[in-house]
């Protein structure tokens, strides 16, 4: 379980980072982009909360 969650904290942060990249380089709309990567570096600290809990 504690490689899951890791796993998934790991994944989610880049998403994160891809999603404000697609942002700077105009690729999507900056409103999508930014909620989206708010969203997944949200996901990854719950994540890794998760995990500090389990431990």
């Amino acid at each position: 379980m504690e490689n899951k969650a890791r796993t998934m904290a790991i994944v989610f942060s880049t998403l994160g980072l891809i999603f404000m990249m697609a942002m700077a380089f105009q690729v999507l709309p900056y409103k999508y982009a930014i909620f989206a990567g708010v969203s997944c570096f949200f996901l990854a600290g719950m994540c890794r909360r998760f995990m500090a809990r389990r431990q």
